[in-house]
């Protein structure tokens, strides 16, 4: 669906801007199909926002989430997610099926990953959407193994007015690739970011997905936009602004961390855990720690 408009991507009369600022729960995007009003009004713009393997408590520094989502927004006291582990979950989202429904099991392997989920890629949220009329825009991670090699040619899945998906690679955050599609129809490409402060993965999606939504805000066609993060995903990587912001930040100290006494605990546990944690591998711990933190600085940036 090819926008009919002057606009670079959408254009059309006036209407009101991003109306669903950012949704966390793929669920409730199915609200928004068939959301047009019985004067054929465009339903509101969706704006998904995932991060991969973020803990609650990582929510800590980030400000503009908590205020303009959290604050301005819904909370859902109540969530679940329906598989804990990444691929399944994923295609859970993109879906709206339970695993036992759609059938990927793992992150790899016959039962799992890219390919087995290839077969579910006609019947989407994507497709659904863009049935509806939206414009649909994907950016960053999609599902595991993600056109590894990468194939040739170079895969958009159905449903996607524009894509920028990133391809499964031992890199993340820099020296990666991006498969992009600017437009409905054109060919793919695979673009290359480096090592340069401003090739940054997080820095790169967030920017991308503000462009689109200021291009597009005011225009009649409603649109759907993905913004799908690594972060705070291994390898533990902040951006160069961002490195040693929280080096001297002090870390909760959680009760179950290394704990003294384990007697309580089941035997297979107390064979593994004789000996307490080295103060070294501690502060490798906490380290890390800080750098997931450092990490959703440029997440909250973005929002």
């Amino acid at each position: 669906m090819r926008p009919l408009a002057t606009h670079s991507r959408i254009a059309g009369r006036p209407r009101a801007a991003l109306a669903a600022a950012a949704l966390l729960l793929a669920g409730v995007l199915a609200l928004a199909i068939g959301a047009r009003s019985a004067e054929g009004e465009p339903g509101d713009n969706v704006v998904f926002i995932l991060t991969d393997d973020q803990a609650l408590s990582e929510l800590a520094v980030m400000p503009n989430t908590r205020a303009l989502i959290g604050g301005a927004g819904v909370t859902f006291s109540r969530a679940y997610v329906p598989y804990p582990l990444c691929c399944p979950s994923r295609a859970s989202m993109l879906t709206g099926e339970y695993m036992h429904n759609h059938g990927v099991r793992g992150n790899g392997g016959p039962l799992g990953g890219w390919t087995r989920f290839q077969p579910h890629e006609d019947d989407t949220i994507a497709t659904a959407m863009q049935d509806d009329g939206y414009y649909t825009v994907h950016l960053g991670k999609y599902v595991n193994g993600y056109a590894i090699g990468p194939p040739n040619p170079l895969p958009v899945p159905e449903g996607w007015s524009e894509w920028y998906g990133k391809i499964s690679e031992p890199d993340l955050y820099q020296n990666y690739s991006l498969i992009e599609m600017e437009f409905p129809g054109d060919d793919a490409e695979l673009v290359f970011y480096g090592d340069q402060e401003q090739d940054y993965q997080s820095d790169v999606l967030g920017d991308k997905a503000v462009d689109f939504i200021d291009s597009a805000t005011g225009a009649e066609t409603p649109f759907m936009v993905n913004l799908w993060f690594n972060a705070p995903h291994s390898p533990y990587e902040p951006a160069p602004r961002h490195l040693f912001d929280l080096s001297g930040a002090a870390l909760p100290k959680l009760q179950a961390f290394d704990e003294k006494d384990i007697s309580d605990k089941p035997k297979w546990l107390r064979k593994q855990a004789r000996k307490r944690l080295p103060k070294v591998l501690k502060g490798e711990i906490a380290a890390e720690r800080r750098r997931r933190l450092e990490m959703m600085i440029s997440v909250d940036e973005a929002v």
